[in-house]
C-alpha cells in the first residue's frame, strides 16, 4: 500500500489534480480534448474497453463508451453507403442539363455541367473527352490540349476514343492540334493495345500508312475491320489492286462491299453517302457505264449537293483512267472534265487537269470555264491576301483560258513582285495576249539578270531558268549551245542533268521542226543529226520517233538517213513497240499500204491493246482488202472499249462499213464522230460518200461545201 501512495498525481480533464487517495480517482477516467487528439489513445481505449467487457464485468463504464461505439460504427456504415450508392439520377440531370444549354446557347452553363460530371465521374473518361471536344467548339484550344493530354498517356492506359481523335489531327486538313504523323501512329497502336477490336483506330492507320505509301501495312489494318464495317472492303480492294493480290481476293472485297451499298440504298434510295460507295464499287469493278447511271438516277430523285460532288468526282477519276490508257482519249476526258466543272465548279483536280487538257491542245470554250471562273473568283475575294498562291494561279489560267487575259495579266503582274520567278509566266502571257513587245522587253531582262547570276553565284537552278527563258524567247540555237555546255558540268544521273536534259530534248525538237519548215528543209544535213541528239536526252523519245518514222515515209533526201537510224533502234530492241507504230502510222498516212501493214502487225504482236495500233491497223487492213473486213472490226471494237466514242475511232469504222457497203452503220458512226469533231475534213469526205450512196444528194452536196468552207482543215 505505501507504493501506492507514492504515485504521482493525476490530471482529469478539469485541469485538477487527483490523487490515488480521491475516491473518484479511476485510471480509465475519460482523457481531456488535448488526449483525443492522440492516436495512442483509440488503442488505449479499444484495450481498456476490452478489459472492461471480458476481465473486469464493469458493466457501468461500459455505458459511457457506448454512444462513441455507436457513432464509429454509424458512421462508418453511413460513409460506406454514401460511396457506393447510386447517382444515376444526379448523373442523368446533370446530362440533360449539359445538353439543353448546349442547345440553348449557353455555353458558360454548358461548360459547368461538363466539368461537373467530370467531378462526379473523375474516372469515366467519356465526359472528360466530351469537356474536351465543347471546350475545341468554344475555340478554348489550350484548356482542351490539357484534357486530352491527361487521358492520351503513352507510358500508361488512357481512352480510345481521346487517341484517336488526337491521331486524326496528323490527318485534318485543318488541325485543331498539331500532331505529327509518328505521334500519331504511337497513339493509334496505343489504342489497338488497349483495344483490338477499335474499328476507327484500324481504320486511321490504314489512312496514314496509305499516305506514306505502305500499302501492305494498310491492307493488314483494313482486313481487320473489313468485316465489321463492309465499307471498308472498297478501300481495302482498291489497295489490294496495287498491291497485285489475286482477282479473286479483290472481288471478294468489291462484292462484300457492293451488296452493302447497294441494300443500303435500296432501304434508303436517298442515303448519298451509299450511292456514291456503290457508284464507286462499280467503276472499281470497270463497269462504268453502271457507276454512271447509279449517280444519275440519285440525282433524277435528289439532286444533292453531295451527290453532284460524287458524279464530279467520278467523271475526274473516268478522265484518268481513260488518259493512262491512251493519249487518244484526250477531247473525250475534255469533256468529261468539262461535265465536272459545271457540277462542282471548285473541284480543284477538275480544274486543273481540264487547264492541263486545254495546254496540250484540247478544245475548252470559256463558256465551259465559265462557272469555274465565277467560283474561283469569289474563292480568291474571300481568302483575300491569305489566298494561297497554287489557288491564285489556277484562277489566272482560267481567265486566259476564257480569254480575259487583260484581267488574269494584271493579276499576275501583281504576284510577281513578291514572286519573281512568276515573270516568265507572265512573258509568256504577254505573248499569248497579242503584247509582242511586253514579252521580249521582260524575256530580255531576265535573260540579263540570270547572265549575272550566273556569273555571281552558280546555280544549276538558275542554270536551267536561263534554258527555258530563250526556249520561251525562241532563241533555240542559242538555248542548245547553252544546254550542252551545262550538261559537261554535271554527272548524268544526277539530278541536276535530269533536269537539264528534259529541257534540252524540248529544245532539241523545237529546233528540229522549226529547220524542217524552212523553204530550204531539203539541204539540211542536220536534221537526223537533231533527232539523235533529242533522242540521247531519253525524255522525248516518243516525239523523236514519231519524227524520224515520218522523215523515213517522205520523199526527203535524209529519207534513207532516218531509216538507218531507225534500223539501229530496232536491232537494239530499244522501244521496238513504239517504233514500229510510228513506221507503219507515218507509212499509212503516206499512202504506203503494204508497209504499213507490215510494221503495224509487228507493233500488234508486241502489245495487242494499244488504242493507236488497233485502229490504223484495221485502217491498213480495210485498205488493202475489204476481205479483212471482219478482222479490223474486231480490232476496233477493242479499240473502242478502251476509247469510248472515239471519233477517229468510229470513223475508222464508218470506213470498214462503207468498204462492205453497210452504209446505215457507217452513216450512225460518222454522225456520232461529227457531233465530237465538227472541222474533220475526213469526217466529211466519208459523209459524202454515205449519202451519196444513200441517195441523198442533197446532204451529200451540204458536206462538199462544208469542205470548201474549211479549205485546208483538218
Amino acid at each position: 500500500m505505501s507504493d501506492d501512495k507514492t504515485k504521482p498525481p493525476v490530471a482529469d480533464s478539469r485541469n485538477t489534480v487527483v490523487t490515488p487517495d480521491d475516491p473518484n480517482f479511476d485510471p480509465r477516467e475519460r482523457p481531456g480534448i488535448a488526449d483525443l487528439m492522440r492516436p495512442s489513445y483509440v488503442v488505449r481505449w479499444i484495450w481498456e474497453f476490452t478489459e472492461a467487457w471480458f476481465v473486469s464485468r464493469a458493466y457501468g463504464r461500459l455505458l459511457i463508451g457506448l454512444p462513441f461505439l455507436l457513432v464509429a460504427v454509424g458512421g462508418s456504415s453511413y460513409v460506406w453507403w454514401l460511396r457506393r450508392a447510386s447517382q444515376t439520377e444526379t448523373i442523368q440531370a446533370y446530362e440533360i442539363a449539359a445538353d439543353d444549354a448546349i442547345k440553348d446557347g449557353r455555353d458558360e452553363d454548358a461548360q459547368l455541367y461538363l466539368r461537373s460530371l467530370v467531378q462526379q465521374r473523375p474516372h469515366e473518361e467519356r465526359y472528360r473527352f466530351r469537356l474536351a471536344m465543347f471546350l475545341i467548339e468554344e475555340h478554348q484550344t489550350e484548356l482542351a490540349a490539357a484534357q486530352i493530354e491527361s487521358m492520351t498517356p503513352l507510358d500508361k492506359s488512357g481512352y480510345v476514343p481521346a487517341r484517336v481523335w488526337l491521331a486524326s489531327q496528323a490527318t485534318a486538313e485543318k488541325p485543331v492540334l498539331n500532331v505529327t504523323t509518328e505521334l500519331a501512329l504511337a497513339q493509334l497502336h496505343k489504342a489497338i493495345s488497349e483495344k483490338p477490336d477499335s474499328v476507327n483506330a484500324h481504320q486511321l492507320l490504314a489512312e496514314i500508312y496509305l499516305r506514306q505509301n505502305q500499302l501492305r501495312q494498310a491492307e493488314q489494318h483494313l482486313l481487320q475491320i473489313v468485316d465489321a464495317r463492309p465499307e471498308a472492303a472498297l478501300l481495302l480492294a482498291r489497295v489490294q489492286r496495287q498491291i497485285g493480290r489475286s482477282d479473286e481476293q479483290i472481288d471478294t472485297h468489291i462484292q462484300s462491299a457492293r451488296e452493302r451499298f447497294e441494300q443500303r440504298v435500296i432501304q434508303n434510295p436517298r442515303d448519298d453517302a451509299a450511292r456514291i460507295g456503290w457508284s464507286e464499287v462499280l467503276a472499281l469493278a470497270n463497269r462504268d457505264n453502271e457507276a454512271q447511271a447509279v449517280l444519275l438516277e440519285g440525282l433524277q430523285q435528289n439532286a444533292s449537293p453531295a451527290l453532284q460532288r460524287g458524279l464530279a468526282s467520278f467523271y475526274v477519276q473516268l478522265s484518268t483512267k481513260r488518259l493512262r490508257e491512251s493519249m487518244l482519249n484526250r477531247d473525250s476526258c475534255a469533256d468529261l472534265l468539262s461535265k465536272a466543272t459545271q457540277l462542282q465548279p471548285d473541284n480543284k483536280p477538275a480544274v486543273v487537269a481540264l487547264l492541263q487538257l486545254a495546254a496540250a491542245g484540247a478544245t475548252v470554250s470559256a463558256e465551259v470555264l465559265k462557272p469555274a471562273v465565277d467560283v474561283w473568283k469569289e474563292k480568291i475575294a474571300q481568302s483575300g491576301d491569305a489566298t494561297a498562291l497554287g489557288d491564285e494561279l489556277i484562277y489566272i489560267q482560267l481567265l486566259a483560258s476564257s480569254g480575259i487575259t487583260d484581267e488574269a495579266i494584271v493579276r499576275l503582274e501583281s504576284l510577281t513582285e513578291k514572286n519573281p520567278d512568276l515573270r516568265l509566266m507572265l512573258a509568256r502571257l504577254y505573248r499569248a495576249a497579242g503584247r509582242t513587245d511586253a514579252s521580249e522587253e521582260l524575256l530580255e531582262t531576265l535573260l540579263a539578270e540570270q547572265r549575272q547570276q550566273l556569273t555571281e553565284s552558280y546555280e544549276a537552278r538558275t542554270a536551267a531558268l536561263h534554258g527555258e527563258t530563250l526556249l520561251v524567247a525562241g532563241r533555240l540555237e542559242d538555248a542548245r549551245s547553252f544546254l550542252v555546255s551545262e550538261l559537261e558540268k554535271f554527272e548524268q544521273g544526277s539530278a541536276e542533268a535530269a533536269v537539264l536534259n528534259a529541257l534540252a530534248g524540248r529544245v532539241f525538237i523545237a529546233l528540229y521542226d522549226q529547220r524542217n519548215s524552212a523553204e530550204d528543209s531539203a539541204d539540211d544535213d542536220s536534221l537526223v543529226a537533231l533527232l539523235k541528239e533529242a533522242l540521247e536526252t531519253r525524255v522525248v523519245s516518243g516525239l523523236v520517233l514519231e519524227r524520224l518514222a515520218r522523215l523515213s515515209s517522205s520523199k526527203h533526201p535524209l529519207a534513207a538517213d532516218a531509216e538507218n537510224m531507225l534500223t539501229e533502234l530496232l536491232a537494239g530492241g530499244s522501244s521496238n513497240e513504239q517504233v514500229y507504230t510510228f513506221i507503219g502510222t507515218c507509212a499509212l498516212e503516206a499512202g504506203q499500204t503494204g508497209r504499213a501493214r507490215q510494221f503495224l502487225e509487228r507493233a500488234y504482236a508486241l502489245n495487242k491493246r494499244s488504242p493507236m495500233v488497233l485502229n490504223n491497223l484495221s485502217l491498213a487492213l480495210v485498205r488493202e482488202s475489204p476481205d479483212n473486213a471482219e478482222r479490223a472490226l474486231a480490232h476496233l471494237d477493242e479499240a473502242l472499249s478502251m476509247l469510248p466514242d472515239h471519233p477517229d475511232v468510229l470513223s475508222t469504222r464508218a470506213e470498214v462499213y462503207i468498204a462492205v457497203g453497210r452504209w446505215e452503220e457507217a452513216r450512225h458512226d460518222l454522225e456520232t464522230a461529227l457531233a465530237k469533231k465538227q472541222q474533220s475534213r475526213n469526217i466529211h469526205e466519208l459523209l459524202a460518200t454515205v449519202f451519196d450512196a444513200l441517195n441523198e444528194t442533197e446532204r451529200a452536196e451540204q458536206h462538199r461545201r462544208i469542205l470548201n468552207d474549211l479549205d485546208g482543215g483538218i
